[in-house]
Protein backbone atom coordinates (compact mmCIF):
# COMPACT_ATOMS: atom_id res chain seq x y z
CA UNK A 1 0.00 0.00 0.00
CA UNK A 2 3.06 2.17 0.82
CA UNK A 3 4.60 1.80 -2.68
CA UNK A 4 1.13 1.81 -4.06
CA UNK A 5 0.75 5.68 -2.73
CA UNK A 6 4.15 6.55 -3.18
CA UNK A 7 4.05 6.14 -7.05
CA UNK A 8 0.76 8.07 -6.93
CA UNK A 9 2.83 10.80 -6.04
CA UNK A 10 5.05 10.76 -7.85
CA UNK A 11 2.99 10.32 -10.97
CA UNK A 12 1.33 13.44 -9.70
CA UNK A 13 4.31 15.52 -9.59
CA UNK A 14 5.23 14.34 -12.50
CA UNK A 15 1.87 15.52 -14.35
CA UNK A 16 2.59 18.75 -12.23
CA UNK A 17 5.84 19.88 -13.83
CA UNK A 18 4.62 18.87 -17.62
CA UNK A 19 1.76 21.06 -16.83
CA UNK A 20 3.02 24.15 -15.99
CA UNK A 21 6.09 23.69 -18.45
CA UNK A 22 3.25 23.51 -20.92
CA UNK A 23 1.52 26.74 -19.38
CA UNK A 24 5.21 28.76 -19.40
CA UNK A 25 5.85 27.61 -22.84
CA UNK A 26 2.11 28.42 -24.22
CA UNK A 27 2.19 31.66 -22.44
CA UNK A 28 5.41 32.66 -24.21
CA UNK A 29 4.00 31.67 -27.68
CA UNK A 30 0.79 33.75 -27.08
CA UNK A 31 3.21 36.64 -26.00
CA UNK A 32 5.36 36.75 -29.20
CA UNK A 33 2.19 36.33 -31.17
CA UNK A 34 0.83 39.61 -29.65
CA UNK A 35 4.26 40.83 -29.97
CA UNK A 36 4.08 40.47 -33.98
CA UNK A 37 0.50 41.26 -33.92
CA UNK A 38 1.67 44.92 -32.41
CA UNK A 39 4.49 45.29 -35.07
CA UNK A 40 1.99 44.28 -37.99
CA UNK A 41 -0.63 46.90 -36.55
CA UNK A 42 1.99 49.55 -36.13
CA UNK A 43 2.96 49.01 -40.19
CA UNK A 44 -0.58 48.53 -41.33
CA UNK A 45 -2.48 51.04 -38.79
CA UNK A 46 -1.83 54.14 -40.95
CA UNK A 47 -2.72 52.29 -44.47
CA UNK A 48 -6.29 51.11 -42.56
CA UNK A 49 -6.96 54.76 -41.72
CA UNK A 50 -6.17 56.01 -45.16
CA UNK A 51 -8.28 53.62 -46.86
CA UNK A 52 -10.87 54.24 -44.67
CA UNK A 53 -11.00 57.84 -44.30
CA UNK A 54 -11.07 57.90 -48.38
CA UNK A 55 -14.15 55.45 -48.77
CA UNK A 56 -15.71 57.31 -46.32
CA UNK A 57 -14.77 60.60 -48.19
CA UNK A 58 -15.63 59.05 -52.12
CA UNK A 59 -18.86 57.35 -50.77
CA UNK A 60 -19.85 61.07 -49.16
CA UNK A 61 -18.75 63.20 -52.02
CA UNK A 62 -20.63 60.66 -54.19
CA UNK A 63 -24.19 60.75 -52.02
CA UNK A 64 -23.37 64.42 -52.57
CA UNK A 65 -22.71 64.60 -55.97
CA UNK A 66 -25.99 62.37 -56.63
CA UNK A 67 -28.29 64.16 -53.98
CA UNK A 68 -27.43 67.86 -55.98
CA UNK A 69 -27.71 66.33 -59.20
CA UNK A 70 -31.23 65.43 -57.97
CA UNK A 71 -31.98 68.75 -56.05
CA UNK A 72 -30.68 70.77 -58.97
CA UNK A 73 -33.68 68.98 -61.06
CA UNK A 74 -36.23 69.16 -58.47
CA UNK A 75 -39.23 71.86 -59.04
CA UNK A 76 -39.39 72.62 -55.37
CA UNK A 77 -36.80 71.16 -52.46
CA UNK A 78 -38.54 70.07 -49.37
CA UNK A 79 -36.89 72.67 -47.27
CA UNK A 80 -38.83 75.14 -49.78
CA UNK A 81 -42.38 74.07 -48.75
CA UNK A 82 -44.43 76.46 -46.49
CA UNK A 83 -47.35 75.57 -44.63
CA UNK A 84 -50.73 77.44 -45.87
CA UNK A 85 -51.64 80.57 -44.30
CA UNK A 86 -54.91 81.50 -44.80
CA UNK A 87 -54.33 85.16 -43.92
CA UNK A 88 -51.82 85.25 -46.76
CA UNK A 89 -52.67 85.24 -50.40
CA UNK A 90 -49.96 82.67 -50.95
CA UNK A 91 -47.18 81.19 -52.86
CA UNK A 92 -49.75 81.42 -56.18
CA UNK A 93 -50.62 84.72 -55.86
CA UNK A 94 -47.41 85.73 -55.72
CA UNK A 95 -46.39 83.99 -58.92
CA UNK A 96 -49.46 85.58 -60.94
CA UNK A 97 -48.42 88.77 -59.47
CA UNK A 98 -45.08 88.53 -61.26
CA UNK A 99 -46.03 87.41 -64.56
CA UNK A 100 -48.91 90.22 -64.49
CA UNK A 101 -45.82 92.92 -63.54
CA UNK A 102 -43.90 91.61 -66.65
CA UNK A 103 -46.67 92.01 -68.84
CA UNK A 104 -47.37 95.54 -67.45
CA UNK A 105 -43.17 96.41 -68.35
CA UNK A 106 -43.71 94.50 -71.83
CA UNK A 107 -47.45 95.51 -72.92
CA UNK A 108 -48.78 99.40 -74.06
CA UNK A 109 -49.94 101.47 -71.21
CA UNK A 110 -53.61 100.53 -70.79
CA UNK A 111 -56.21 102.73 -68.40
CA UNK A 112 -57.83 101.82 -65.61
CA UNK A 113 -61.19 100.25 -65.79
CA UNK A 114 -62.53 100.34 -62.38
CA UNK A 115 -66.43 99.65 -63.14
CA UNK A 116 -65.87 97.09 -64.99
CA UNK A 117 -69.24 95.39 -65.42
CA UNK A 118 -69.28 91.37 -65.22
CA UNK A 119 -71.91 88.62 -65.74
CA UNK A 120 -71.55 85.68 -63.81
CA UNK A 121 -73.66 82.52 -64.94
CA UNK A 122 -74.15 80.63 -61.66
CA UNK A 123 -74.29 81.58 -57.97
CA UNK A 124 -72.69 78.56 -56.68
CA UNK A 125 -70.28 78.32 -54.35
CA UNK A 126 -67.11 79.68 -56.64
CA UNK A 127 -69.60 82.23 -58.62
CA UNK A 128 -71.43 83.65 -55.40
CA UNK A 129 -67.39 83.87 -54.00
CA UNK A 130 -66.52 85.20 -56.98
CA UNK A 131 -68.76 87.67 -56.82
CA UNK A 132 -68.46 88.48 -53.38
CA UNK A 133 -64.37 89.87 -54.28
CA UNK A 134 -65.39 91.50 -57.20
CA UNK A 135 -68.47 93.66 -55.91
CA UNK A 136 -66.14 94.82 -52.68
CA UNK A 137 -63.20 96.01 -55.80
CA UNK A 138 -66.01 98.14 -56.95
CA UNK A 139 -66.85 96.14 -60.35
CA UNK A 140 -70.54 96.33 -61.31
CA UNK A 141 -71.82 92.85 -60.79
CA UNK A 142 -74.87 90.84 -61.79
CA UNK A 143 -75.63 86.81 -61.26
CA UNK A 144 -77.67 84.59 -62.45
CA UNK A 145 -79.25 81.91 -61.13
CA UNK A 146 -81.23 78.61 -62.15
CA UNK A 147 -81.95 77.72 -58.08
CA UNK A 148 -84.36 80.00 -55.76
CA UNK A 149 -83.16 82.02 -53.63
CA UNK A 150 -80.62 80.33 -51.74
CA UNK A 151 -79.81 83.62 -50.19
CA UNK A 152 -83.53 83.58 -48.31
CA UNK A 153 -83.26 81.85 -44.43
CA UNK A 154 -86.52 79.97 -46.00
CA UNK A 155 -84.50 77.95 -48.59
CA UNK A 156 -81.77 77.67 -46.53
CA UNK A 157 -83.74 76.18 -43.50
CA UNK A 158 -85.56 73.94 -46.51
CA UNK A 159 -81.92 72.27 -47.77
CA UNK A 160 -80.82 71.94 -44.15
CA UNK A 161 -83.79 69.93 -43.96
CA UNK A 162 -84.04 68.45 -47.32
CA UNK A 163 -82.09 65.40 -48.61
CA UNK A 164 -79.69 67.17 -50.98
CA UNK A 165 -77.66 64.77 -53.64
CA UNK A 166 -74.71 66.74 -53.34
CA UNK A 167 -71.37 65.01 -52.84
CA UNK A 168 -70.21 65.32 -49.17
CA UNK A 169 -67.27 68.06 -50.05
CA UNK A 170 -64.36 68.34 -47.56
CA UNK A 171 -63.24 71.90 -47.00
CA UNK A 172 -58.96 72.40 -46.92
CA UNK A 173 -57.25 75.14 -45.87
CA UNK A 174 -56.79 76.10 -49.63
CA UNK A 175 -60.75 77.01 -49.72
CA UNK A 176 -60.53 78.24 -46.55
CA UNK A 177 -57.67 80.65 -47.29
CA UNK A 178 -60.11 81.61 -50.46
CA UNK A 179 -62.55 82.54 -48.16
CA UNK A 180 -60.74 84.68 -46.38
CA UNK A 181 -59.30 86.38 -48.75
CA UNK A 182 -62.89 87.82 -49.47
CA UNK A 183 -63.49 89.28 -46.03
CA UNK A 184 -65.63 86.20 -44.60
CA UNK A 185 -64.26 85.98 -40.86
CA UNK A 186 -63.02 82.47 -39.70
CA UNK A 187 -66.75 82.62 -36.98
CA UNK A 188 -68.86 82.76 -40.16
CA UNK A 189 -66.75 79.64 -41.95
CA UNK A 190 -66.87 77.07 -38.79
CA UNK A 191 -70.40 78.29 -38.55
CA UNK A 192 -70.58 75.94 -41.84
CA UNK A 193 -68.26 73.09 -41.01
CA UNK A 194 -67.08 70.64 -38.97
CA UNK A 195 -63.64 69.29 -37.83
CA UNK A 196 -61.95 66.49 -39.69
CA UNK A 197 -59.21 64.73 -38.01
CA UNK A 198 -58.72 61.72 -40.01
CA UNK A 199 -60.31 58.64 -42.47
CA UNK A 200 -61.82 55.63 -40.72
CA UNK A 201 -61.69 52.71 -42.94
CA UNK A 202 -65.02 49.87 -41.77
CA UNK A 203 -64.09 46.61 -42.82
CA UNK A 204 -66.99 44.00 -43.88
CA UNK A 205 -66.91 42.26 -40.14
CA UNK A 206 -66.86 45.41 -38.34
CA UNK A 207 -63.33 46.10 -37.79
CA UNK A 208 -61.95 50.09 -38.10
CA UNK A 209 -58.90 51.33 -38.62
CA UNK A 210 -58.56 55.10 -38.35
CA UNK A 211 -55.56 57.56 -40.14
CA UNK A 212 -54.86 61.04 -39.83
CA UNK A 213 -54.47 63.34 -42.27
CA UNK A 214 -50.47 64.16 -42.09
CA UNK A 215 -48.06 64.04 -39.35
CA UNK A 216 -49.47 66.51 -36.91
CA UNK A 217 -52.90 66.57 -35.22
CA UNK A 218 -53.39 70.10 -35.76
CA UNK A 219 -53.50 69.23 -39.65
CA UNK A 220 -57.26 68.68 -39.89
CA UNK A 221 -59.87 69.43 -42.86
CA UNK A 222 -63.60 70.44 -42.72
CA UNK A 223 -66.63 68.97 -43.72
CA UNK A 224 -68.67 71.55 -45.20
CA UNK A 225 -72.71 71.59 -45.56
CA UNK A 226 -72.99 73.22 -49.07
CA UNK A 227 -76.49 74.81 -48.52
CA UNK A 228 -74.84 76.55 -45.27
CA UNK A 229 -72.05 77.41 -47.28
CA UNK A 230 -74.05 79.17 -50.63
CA UNK A 231 -76.07 80.23 -48.48
CA UNK A 232 -73.37 82.58 -46.47
CA UNK A 233 -71.91 83.42 -49.77
CA UNK A 234 -74.57 84.36 -51.62
CA UNK A 235 -75.23 86.75 -48.58
CA UNK A 236 -72.02 88.08 -48.26
CA UNK A 237 -72.34 88.63 -52.33
CA UNK A 238 -75.78 90.94 -52.23
CA UNK A 239 -74.44 92.50 -48.70
CA UNK A 240 -71.55 93.66 -51.01
CA UNK A 241 -73.38 94.70 -54.22
CA UNK A 242 -74.12 92.83 -56.11
CA UNK A 243 -76.87 91.93 -58.33
CA UNK A 244 -77.89 87.99 -58.26
CA UNK A 245 -81.04 87.03 -60.42
CA UNK A 246 -82.92 83.97 -59.07
CA UNK A 247 -84.64 81.28 -61.50
CA UNK A 248 -82.87 82.47 -64.30
CA UNK A 249 -83.21 80.19 -67.02
CA UNK A 250 -80.72 80.59 -69.38
CA UNK A 251 -82.16 80.76 -73.47
CA UNK A 252 -78.69 81.85 -75.39
CA UNK A 253 -75.03 83.29 -75.11
CA UNK A 254 -73.94 85.80 -77.23
CA UNK A 255 -69.83 85.36 -76.42
CA UNK A 256 -68.90 87.84 -78.85
CA UNK A 257 -71.37 90.84 -77.35
CA UNK A 258 -71.14 89.13 -73.64
CA UNK A 259 -74.80 88.98 -73.57
CA UNK A 260 -76.85 85.94 -71.97
CA UNK A 261 -80.37 86.09 -72.91
CA UNK A 262 -82.71 84.14 -69.86
CA UNK A 263 -86.10 83.80 -68.78
CA UNK A 264 -87.77 83.97 -65.69
CA UNK A 265 -89.63 81.21 -63.54
CA UNK A 266 -93.58 83.13 -63.08
CA UNK A 267 -92.82 85.83 -65.56
CA UNK A 268 -93.49 86.42 -69.27
CA UNK A 269 -91.03 87.78 -71.82
CA UNK A 270 -87.71 87.67 -72.20
CA UNK A 271 -84.38 89.31 -70.21
CA UNK A 272 -80.61 89.83 -71.14
CA UNK A 273 -77.96 90.69 -68.95
CA UNK A 274 -74.86 92.51 -70.38
CA UNK A 275 -71.21 93.23 -69.54
CA UNK A 276 -67.75 93.45 -70.50
CA UNK A 277 -67.04 89.64 -69.41
CA UNK A 278 -69.14 86.66 -69.25
CA UNK A 279 -67.97 84.43 -66.33
CA UNK A 280 -69.08 80.64 -66.73
CA UNK A 281 -69.83 79.16 -63.32
CA UNK A 282 -72.86 77.17 -64.23
CA UNK A 283 -71.15 73.55 -63.52
CA UNK A 284 -70.26 70.76 -65.25
CA UNK A 285 -73.31 71.12 -68.18
CA UNK A 286 -72.20 74.40 -68.14
CA UNK A 287 -74.39 76.75 -71.09
CA UNK A 288 -71.23 79.07 -71.37
CA UNK A 289 -68.75 76.33 -72.09
CA UNK A 290 -71.62 74.88 -74.59
CA UNK A 291 -71.32 78.45 -76.00
CA UNK A 292 -67.08 78.50 -76.44
CA UNK A 293 -67.13 74.76 -77.95
CA UNK A 294 -65.95 76.39 -81.42
CA UNK A 295 -63.91 78.60 -80.10
CA UNK A 296 -62.11 76.84 -77.42
CA UNK A 297 -61.02 72.93 -77.33
CA UNK A 298 -62.74 70.51 -74.59
CA UNK A 299 -64.00 67.62 -74.27
CA UNK A 300 -65.50 65.26 -71.23
CA UNK A 301 -64.13 62.16 -70.13
CA UNK A 302 -66.18 59.43 -67.97
CA UNK A 303 -65.23 55.94 -65.84
CA UNK A 304 -67.84 53.09 -65.71
CA UNK A 305 -69.16 54.21 -62.56
CA UNK A 306 -72.17 55.31 -61.16
CA UNK A 307 -73.06 56.97 -57.92
CA UNK A 308 -75.98 57.94 -55.73
CA UNK A 309 -76.81 59.54 -52.51
CA UNK A 310 -77.45 58.08 -49.13
CA UNK A 311 -78.37 59.76 -45.92
CA UNK A 312 -77.71 58.56 -42.43
CA UNK A 313 -80.00 59.87 -39.72
CA UNK A 314 -78.85 61.68 -36.83
CA UNK A 315 -80.06 58.52 -35.08
CA UNK A 316 -78.45 56.17 -37.06
CA UNK A 317 -75.46 58.24 -37.17
CA UNK A 318 -74.96 57.63 -33.38
CA UNK A 319 -76.24 54.08 -32.78
CA UNK A 320 -73.56 53.03 -35.16
CA UNK A 321 -71.03 55.09 -32.81
CA UNK A 322 -69.42 56.82 -35.58
CA UNK A 323 -66.74 59.20 -34.51
CA UNK A 324 -68.15 62.81 -35.73
CA UNK A 325 -64.49 64.26 -36.77
CA UNK A 326 -63.74 61.44 -39.28
CA UNK A 327 -64.21 60.71 -42.99
CA UNK A 328 -66.05 57.00 -42.65
CA UNK A 329 -65.56 54.98 -45.65
CA UNK A 330 -66.34 50.99 -46.56
CA UNK A 331 -64.18 49.73 -49.24
CA UNK A 332 -65.25 46.91 -50.98
CA UNK A 333 -63.60 46.16 -53.97
CA UNK A 334 -64.81 48.36 -56.65
CA UNK A 335 -67.46 49.52 -54.51
CA UNK A 336 -67.15 52.10 -52.13
CA UNK A 337 -69.65 53.68 -49.41
CA UNK A 338 -68.33 57.34 -48.53
CA UNK A 339 -69.88 59.15 -45.36
CA UNK A 340 -69.38 62.62 -44.24
CA UNK A 341 -70.48 64.25 -41.03
CA UNK A 342 -72.16 67.68 -41.09
CA UNK A 343 -72.99 70.21 -38.64
CA UNK A 344 -77.00 68.80 -38.73
CA UNK A 345 -75.74 65.33 -37.19
CA UNK A 346 -76.64 63.27 -40.29
CA UNK A 347 -74.34 61.20 -42.33
CA UNK A 348 -74.00 62.84 -45.92
CA UNK A 349 -73.29 59.30 -48.11
CA UNK A 350 -72.20 58.60 -51.79
CA UNK A 351 -72.80 54.91 -52.87
CA UNK A 352 -70.00 54.41 -55.70
CA UNK A 353 -70.75 51.04 -57.86
CA UNK A 354 -70.07 49.93 -61.13
CA UNK A 355 -72.85 51.01 -63.99
CA UNK A 356 -72.56 47.58 -65.72
CA UNK A 357 -72.83 43.94 -63.91
CA UNK A 358 -70.75 42.14 -66.51
CA UNK A 359 -68.46 39.28 -64.30
CA UNK A 360 -69.70 41.67 -60.95
CA UNK A 361 -71.26 40.31 -58.03
CA UNK A 362 -72.99 43.83 -57.04
CA UNK A 363 -73.02 46.74 -59.54
CA UNK A 364 -76.57 49.37 -60.43
CA UNK A 365 -77.26 47.17 -63.84
CA UNK A 366 -77.98 43.95 -61.32
CA UNK A 367 -80.08 46.43 -59.29
CA UNK A 368 -82.25 48.01 -62.21
CA UNK A 369 -85.36 45.94 -60.72
CA UNK A 370 -84.69 47.98 -57.76
CA UNK A 371 -86.61 45.13 -55.48
CA UNK A 372 -86.80 45.38 -51.49
CA UNK A 373 -85.21 41.71 -51.60
CA UNK A 374 -82.32 42.80 -53.65
CA UNK A 375 -81.39 46.19 -51.91
CA UNK A 376 -81.33 44.69 -48.70
CA UNK A 377 -79.65 41.79 -49.87
CA UNK A 378 -76.71 43.99 -51.00
CA UNK A 379 -77.19 45.95 -47.91
CA UNK A 380 -76.71 43.09 -45.57
CA UNK A 381 -73.69 41.59 -48.03
CA UNK A 382 -71.34 45.11 -47.81
CA UNK A 383 -72.53 47.16 -44.79
CA UNK A 384 -74.46 45.06 -42.10
CA UNK A 385 -73.32 47.66 -39.33
CA UNK A 386 -75.01 50.14 -41.18
CA UNK A 387 -78.37 48.23 -42.03
CA UNK A 388 -78.79 47.84 -37.95
CA UNK A 389 -78.14 51.19 -37.47
CA UNK A 390 -80.07 52.59 -40.58
CA UNK A 391 -82.88 50.14 -41.89
CA UNK A 392 -84.46 53.09 -44.41
CA UNK A 393 -80.86 52.40 -46.25
CA UNK A 394 -83.21 49.82 -48.54
CA UNK A 395 -85.56 52.14 -49.32
CA UNK A 396 -83.48 54.65 -49.97
CA UNK A 397 -81.58 52.77 -51.97
CA UNK A 398 -84.78 51.39 -54.09
CA UNK A 399 -85.52 55.27 -54.72
CA UNK A 400 -82.22 56.61 -55.20
CA UNK A 401 -81.58 58.26 -58.74
CA UNK A 402 -77.94 57.17 -60.39
CA UNK A 403 -75.93 59.45 -61.82
CA UNK A 404 -72.44 59.10 -63.92
CA UNK A 405 -69.28 60.58 -62.91
CA UNK A 406 -67.93 62.76 -65.54
CA UNK A 407 -64.84 64.93 -65.81
CA UNK A 408 -64.40 67.91 -68.27
CA UNK A 409 -60.92 68.89 -70.00
CA UNK A 410 -60.53 72.19 -71.48
CA UNK A 411 -57.35 73.48 -73.25
CA UNK A 412 -57.80 76.52 -72.05
CA UNK A 413 -60.75 78.48 -69.81
CA UNK A 414 -60.67 81.69 -71.91
CA UNK A 415 -62.16 83.25 -75.02
CA UNK A 416 -60.28 86.73 -75.79
CA UNK A 417 -61.45 89.21 -73.33
CA UNK A 418 -64.78 88.40 -73.68
CA UNK A 419 -65.71 84.95 -71.71
CA UNK A 420 -63.55 83.01 -69.01
CA UNK A 421 -64.51 79.26 -67.08
CA UNK A 422 -64.07 78.78 -63.14
CA UNK A 423 -64.84 75.96 -61.23
CA UNK A 424 -66.83 72.70 -62.74
CA UNK A 425 -67.23 74.27 -65.81
CA UNK A 426 -63.60 74.40 -66.83
CA UNK A 427 -62.15 71.29 -64.80
CA UNK A 428 -64.96 68.83 -63.23
CA UNK A 429 -63.07 66.08 -61.87
CA UNK A 430 -63.94 63.05 -59.83
CA UNK A 431 -64.39 63.49 -56.32
CA UNK A 432 -62.07 61.03 -55.05
CA UNK A 433 -59.49 63.52 -53.56
CA UNK A 434 -62.45 65.87 -52.21
CA UNK A 435 -61.00 68.69 -54.45
CA UNK A 436 -63.68 69.88 -56.60
CA UNK A 437 -64.89 72.34 -54.35
CA UNK A 438 -61.36 74.21 -53.13
CA UNK A 439 -59.90 74.42 -56.37
CA UNK A 440 -63.31 76.32 -57.80
CA UNK A 441 -63.26 78.09 -54.94
CA UNK A 442 -59.14 79.40 -55.26
CA UNK A 443 -60.30 79.65 -59.25
CA UNK A 444 -62.82 82.85 -58.27
CA UNK A 445 -59.93 84.07 -55.62
CA UNK A 446 -56.84 83.59 -58.57
CA UNK A 447 -59.64 85.60 -61.07
CA UNK A 448 -60.77 87.91 -58.96
CA UNK A 449 -57.19 89.11 -57.99
CA UNK A 450 -55.85 89.26 -61.83
CA UNK A 451 -59.05 91.49 -62.48
CA UNK A 452 -58.25 93.44 -60.55
CA UNK A 453 -54.84 94.32 -61.25
CA UNK A 454 -54.45 97.14 -63.30
CA UNK A 455 -52.45 98.36 -66.25
CA UNK A 456 -52.56 95.08 -68.61
CA UNK A 457 -55.24 94.61 -71.01
CA UNK A 458 -58.02 91.98 -70.33
CA UNK A 459 -57.03 89.47 -72.87
CA UNK A 460 -53.60 89.32 -71.59
CA UNK A 461 -55.40 88.89 -68.04
CA UNK A 462 -57.61 86.45 -68.45
CA UNK A 463 -54.54 84.32 -71.07
CA UNK A 464 -52.49 84.51 -67.49
CA UNK A 465 -55.59 82.84 -65.83
CA UNK A 466 -55.35 80.06 -68.16
CA UNK A 467 -51.44 79.36 -68.54
CA UNK A 468 -51.69 79.48 -64.37
CA UNK A 469 -54.77 77.14 -63.90
CA UNK A 470 -54.90 75.10 -66.44
CA UNK A 471 -52.39 72.78 -65.66
CA UNK A 472 -53.76 72.82 -61.86
CA UNK A 473 -57.09 71.67 -63.19
CA UNK A 474 -55.17 68.50 -64.94
CA UNK A 475 -53.11 67.93 -62.09
CA UNK A 476 -56.59 67.71 -59.85
CA UNK A 477 -57.95 65.62 -62.04
CA UNK A 478 -54.92 62.98 -62.06
CA UNK A 479 -54.77 62.87 -58.53
CA UNK A 480 -58.29 61.67 -58.36
CA UNK A 481 -58.29 59.08 -60.09
CA UNK A 482 -54.87 58.10 -58.30
CA UNK A 483 -57.15 58.37 -55.22
CA UNK A 484 -59.93 56.20 -55.93
CA UNK A 485 -57.61 53.20 -56.88
CA UNK A 486 -56.04 54.22 -53.08
CA UNK A 487 -59.75 54.20 -51.48
CA UNK A 488 -60.92 51.00 -53.40
CA UNK A 489 -58.31 48.81 -51.38
CA UNK A 490 -60.03 46.98 -49.02
CA UNK A 491 -57.03 47.38 -46.28
CA UNK A 492 -53.39 49.35 -47.67
CA UNK A 493 -51.19 46.44 -47.68
CA UNK A 494 -48.26 45.82 -44.81
CA UNK A 495 -45.60 47.35 -47.03
CA UNK A 496 -47.81 50.38 -48.43
CA UNK A 497 -48.74 51.27 -44.24
CA UNK A 498 -45.03 50.86 -44.05
CA UNK A 499 -44.10 53.15 -46.66
CA UNK A 500 -46.03 55.68 -45.24
CA UNK A 501 -45.10 55.56 -41.53
CA UNK A 502 -41.67 55.73 -42.86
CA UNK A 503 -42.26 59.15 -45.03
CA UNK A 504 -44.26 60.39 -42.05
CA UNK A 505 -41.68 59.58 -39.84
CA UNK A 506 -38.55 61.16 -41.84
CA UNK A 507 -40.37 63.76 -42.76
CA UNK A 508 -40.89 64.55 -39.13
CA UNK A 509 -36.64 63.64 -38.21
CA UNK A 510 -35.64 65.95 -41.45
CA UNK A 511 -38.28 68.47 -42.68
CA UNK A 512 -35.45 69.63 -44.90
CA UNK A 513 -34.40 66.46 -46.98
CA UNK A 514 -37.89 64.70 -47.32
CA UNK A 515 -41.80 65.79 -48.25
CA UNK A 516 -44.67 65.40 -46.73
CA UNK A 517 -47.04 62.45 -47.70
CA UNK A 518 -49.13 63.76 -50.99
CA UNK A 519 -52.24 63.97 -49.20
CA UNK A 520 -50.39 66.66 -46.43
CA UNK A 521 -49.29 68.32 -49.67
CA UNK A 522 -52.14 68.91 -51.40
CA UNK A 523 -54.34 70.21 -48.81
CA UNK A 524 -51.56 71.91 -45.95
CA UNK A 525 -49.00 72.94 -48.31
CA UNK A 526 -48.76 76.33 -49.89
CA UNK A 527 -48.05 74.38 -53.47
CA UNK A 528 -49.98 74.49 -56.62
CA UNK A 529 -52.05 71.41 -57.42
CA UNK A 530 -48.79 70.89 -60.22
CA UNK A 531 -46.34 71.69 -58.27
CA UNK A 532 -47.79 68.82 -55.96
CA UNK A 533 -47.22 65.94 -59.13
CA UNK A 534 -43.84 67.69 -59.91
CA UNK A 535 -42.85 66.89 -55.84
CA UNK A 536 -44.46 63.27 -56.75
CA UNK A 537 -42.31 62.41 -59.40
CA UNK A 538 -38.76 64.56 -57.55
CA UNK A 539 -39.26 62.16 -54.72
CA UNK A 540 -40.10 58.55 -56.67
CA UNK A 541 -36.62 59.58 -58.32
CA UNK A 542 -35.04 60.54 -54.93
CA UNK A 543 -36.41 57.68 -53.01
CA UNK A 544 -38.53 54.70 -53.97
CA UNK A 545 -41.01 55.07 -51.82
CA UNK A 546 -44.01 53.84 -53.66
CA UNK A 547 -47.39 55.76 -53.29
CA UNK A 548 -46.74 58.57 -51.31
Amino acid sequence: KLDFCDNVRTQGARNAAHTNSTSATECERKRERGNERMKLSVQVGPVAVVVTGTGLLLSSAAAWYLFRRWSSSCHILPHQIRPIDIDKPGRQVDSIRVLLEKEKESGPVVPAKTRLRVVIAGAGLCGALLGVYLANAGFSVIMLEQRGNVASPEAHTAWMHSNSRAVGMTLSPRGIRALRQAGISREEIMGTCVDLEGRAVHQVHGQEARIRWGGSAKEKLKAVDRAALCHLLCRKAIAAGAEIVFEAKCLAINVQESEITYTLHGQEGVFSARGDLIVGADGIHSPVREALNSLISSHSESIPLAWTHLTLSPQGFAARRLHPNFIHVWPRGNILLHCLPSISGRGVCTLIMPKASEGLEWSFGMLASRTKAQCEQICRDLWPDLLEAEPSLVTQLQEARVSQFRQVVCSRFHFSNRAVLIGDAAHATFPFFGQGMNIALEDAQMLAFILQYEGVPLSRKLHIFSEVRVPDGCAVQALSREQYEYLTQTTPSPLQRWRQALQRRLNTLFPSLFYPLKYALVNFCDLSYNDVIEIVHDHSRFLNIGRL
